[in-house]
């Protein structure tokens, strides 16, 4: 979704084997070049580690990622 502050990009996932670590997002224009910075990455090891003890859902999450 993207608005006058940002984008905010939303995120329905599975693993099966609690192991998600490492996001990287990337953001293209419309003629399909990669709009700086290029790769922005962050590594979520324990905030999906976190989740994942205290869910009862499975495998199941749902990511939100802010950018201003």
């Amino acid at each position: 979704m993207r608005s006058a502050a940002g984008v905010q990009v939303q995120v329905t996932g599975f693993d099966n084997t609690h192991s998600a670590g490492v996001l990287t997002f990337t953001f293209f224009d419309a003629a399909g070049n990669t709009i700086p910075p290029g790769a922005i990455s962050t590594n979520a090891t324990a905030s999906f580690a976190s989740y994942f003890q205290n869910s009862g859902l499975g495998g199941v999450f749902l990511l939100t990622a802010v950018f201003p």
